[in-house]
């Protein structure tokens, strides 16, 4: 496959980005954030093609694996790289596709990569896996197989629509495309045999919206084993109706609970960005954009909720969704992005503490990704959504326990999964449980009047940014001749 170009405009461009950041960060101490111990991001992607949709796992070794996707006019890849020697290794393209839309990934307990995207909205969820050992050899790659055909992929970034269970299920939730784009299914399929084979689909629920509109979701598994979806719905027409939800199943999706309905808004930017979280057991998150970051957690693996509290009162540009991990002492960690902006903070229990600068560049910031390695590494990757549309990578140590890395075994890899049964017929068969269909008002949660844990003010410091950057590049640029 290939391996990605070097070229000189590449490291112009980074030296100008490496200006900016220094700038950004003083920047980011006058406006009222931490200073930031985060390293200075780097080009993971460097590609002279569009790179959008990052993903970044950790396996049982504590080694990192990113995969995005990258997109020509010709062709296009799913690209990786990983730190399982120390050293990053070369970016290469492990898998060919007709298109990459949106995309997500997952690491089952036995170190199996595994790889959803969509070729576009009304096209195509398909699915490809390797060992994490060898997921830097193309060959070691299955042969990508259709899930799904008649995809809603219009909307939303990528990163949460499959998760690995404790026992090694993989689960992959999507909703249906459809012209008239009132009537708005959502499924989940599951397979026990790493991909080789898929259950029928099921529906989780069908949404009635009021004006054409598309429909996301997003899936956790807890240490139960019980399934975990978020789902909104977004109108064409930006503003004009959205509204975000949350819906488990306790039986492997047999069944589906009622939806719980979290906020509905019919005037611009709307609310949504929906993500759950599982740790453990019983415990999971909720976060979503209302447009301010909004965070709401369950104790008892989502039958009570505790009332939404603020992450971050940003306004809209909804850049993706807000990431969180837990560090190897149990302290959450979230990563938040809009234009312009990327930033983390930590969750006392209760609150969330004040935010830290990452990346404070005039990027236009999508698809951020959160994840901790080695018990105590914190790593985040975003998408520039610019035309320069490159995958960027930045990282930090925390206070925490360190676990020591150690060598994932190699096994076998590149098997072609069996092709599951034909879906666009099964999809008229599905029939869920009598609760999923009916969208109830459940609970509706009143999000005007959240206040603010940490909301950032600028001043008016630009233009001195500005400057010092220029300056900042120059030198660098006088050292390189």
């Amino acid at each position: 496959m290939l391996t990605k170009l070097m070229r000189t405009l590449a490291a112009q461009i980074a030296a100008a980005g490496t200006a900016l950041i220094i700038c950004g960060l003083t920047l980011a101490v006058a406006e009222g954030g931490s200073t930031s111990d985060w390293s200075t991001p780097v080009n993971m992607s460097n590609s002279p093609d569009y790179s959008l949709a990052p993903v970044i796992l950790c396996d049982s070794g504590q080694n990192l694996h990113v995969l995005w996707g990258e997109r020509s006019a010709q062709q296009a890849y799913v690209s990786y790289r990983t730190d399982q020697q120390d050293v990053w290794s070369e970016a290469i393209d492990v898998v060919s596709t007709s298109n990459v839309f949106r995309l997500a990934a997952a690491i089952s307990p036995d170190d199996t990569i595994h790889v959803v995207w969509t070729t576009g909205h009304g096209g195509s969820l398909l699915y490809s896996h390797a060992p994490a050992s060898l997921a830097g050899n193309s060959r070691s790659w299955s042969a990508p197989t259709t899930l799904a055909t008649r995809v809603d992929s219009s909307y939303g970034p990528s990163s949460r629509f499959i998760a690995a269970g404790p026992d090694g299920t993989i689960h992959v939730v999507y909703a249906l495309w459809s012209a008239e784009a009132l009537n708005h299914d959502l499924y989940y399929v599951r397979s026990t045999d790493n991909g080789k084979n898929w259950s029928a689909p099921s529906l989780v629920l069908t949404y009635v919206t009021p004006h054409k509109s598309t429909l996301a979701a997003a899936i956790a598994i807890d240490g139960r084993g019980r399934v975990h979806i978020g789902y909104v719905a977004f109108s064409y027409d930006y503003g004009r109706y959205s509204a975000v939800g949350y819906v488990r199943s306790t039986d492997q999706g047999a069944t589906w609970s009622t939806a719980l309905d979290l906020a509905t808004a019919t005037t611009a930017p709307g609310v949504e960005m929906i993500a759950p979280y599982a740790f453990g057991e019983d415990e999971i998150h909720l976060t979503w954009h209302s447009p301010a970051r909004v965070h709401m957690w369950s104790r008892d693996g989502g039958v009570t909720w505790s009332q939404p509290i603020t992450v971050m009162g940003l306004g809209a540009a909804f850049g993706g969704y807000n990431q969180l991990v837990k560090d190897s002492s149990g302290t959450l960690h979230a990563v938040i992005a809009e234009r312009g902006k990327v930033y983390s903070a930590i969750f006392d229990g209760t609150k969330w503490g004040e935010w830290q600068s990452i990346d404070l560049r005039e990027f236009d910031y999508h698809s951020q990704q959160l994840a901790v390695c080695q018990g105590n590494h914190l790593f985040v990757a975003y998408e520039d959504h610019t035309v320069n549309a490159e995958i960027w990578l930045a990282e930090k140590v925390v206070d925490a326990p360190h676990v020591e890395r150690s060598v994932v075994a190699s096994k076998p890899g590149g098997e072609k999964p069996i092709p599951s049964d034909e879906l666009r017929d099964v999809h008229e068969e599905a029939t869920p449980s009598a609760s999923s269909v009916t969208i109830a008002q459940h609970t509706e949660w009143h999000l005007g009047a959240l206040e603010s844990s940490s909301t950032p003010l600028w001043i008016g410091v630009t233009g001195a940014c500005f400057v010092c950057a220029i300056a900042i590049t120059a030198k660098l640029a006088g050292k390189r001749r």
